[in-house]
């Protein structure tokens, strides 16, 4: 069984509640410079998903977010963060 994520980003409303926060200071590290990529790469660090579907059409943001498919996946603790963030 798979499972697949579409529109990750709320239909863009996600990126509203951060138009003026900053990444989080271990982003860098975690291989994350757009909220785009963080979202991605929060929705497939979840053991459950397979896919991750952002339904866009525009290049530039495409190449953004295939960079949330590199480096290591978010940890337990980088991801309880970004919750919290949004709770």
């Amino acid at each position: 069984m798979a499972v697949l994520i579409n529109q990750p980003f709320d239909a863009g409303k996600l990126f509203a509640q951060v138009a003026d926060k900053p990444l989080p200071e271990w982003a860098a590290g975690a291989g994350v410079t757009s909220w785009a990529q963080m979202f991605l790469k929060f929705a497939v660090s979840h053991p459950a998903v397979t896919a991750v579907i952002p339904a866009t059409s525009k290049p530039d943001r495409q190449a953004d977010n295939l960079k949330a498919g590199t480096g290591a996946l978010l940890n337990q603790e980088q991801q309880s963060e970004l919750v919290k963030m949004f709770a």
